[in-house]
């Protein structure tokens, strides 16, 4: 998987969103080209030793009136794309009953990141959406400097 593969890959997550809420997501911080920004990722490790880089990405949403049936469809449309989750409450995770917010999360809520570092996290509520995702590691490319 090449560094513009592995932000497709979350992307589409982040689309599905858009199309279910009625309204595109917004890149809130991380790139979408990471060949015309210089392939500025974050340091990780392949599964090999070798180094690798990872991309962390942002990207919010509007608050929507009605959370629980909107994170029903979301979660039918990430399962289409192969992430089969199960809807957790902000609350039973953090233990604050104040935060209403509905998550879907890959791994789990607050459960750390998979091995090389890939994170999928979709928070709603009736105060806003938003994902958050790191990418899988990927080799890192050659800069086109590079020859």
């Amino acid at each position: 998987m090449t560094p513009d593969e592995s932000i497709a890959y979350v992307k589409q997550f982040a689309d599905a969103v858009g199309s279910v809420i009625g309204s595109p997501m917004t890149v809130a911080s991380g790139t979408l080209t990471p060949e015309a920004d210089g392939y500025d990722g974050e340091d990780c490790t392949l599964p090999d030793g070798k180094p690798g880089w990872q991309y962390s990405l942002v990207w919010t949403g509007p608050a929507v009136s009605d959370p629980q049936s909107v994170i029903g469809a979301i979660q039918s449309k990430w399962k289409a794309l192969g992430e089969d989750l199960k809807i957790q409450t902000a609350a039973q995770v953090t233990g604050d009953k104040s935060d209403t917010a509905l998550i879907l999360s890959d791994p789990p809520y607050l459960q750390g990141t998979y091995d090389d570092g890939y994170v999928l996290t979709l928070h709603v509520s009736t105060a806003g959406t938003s994902v958050l995702a790191q990418t899988h590691c990927v080799p890192i490319p050659k800069k086109k400097s590079d020859g």
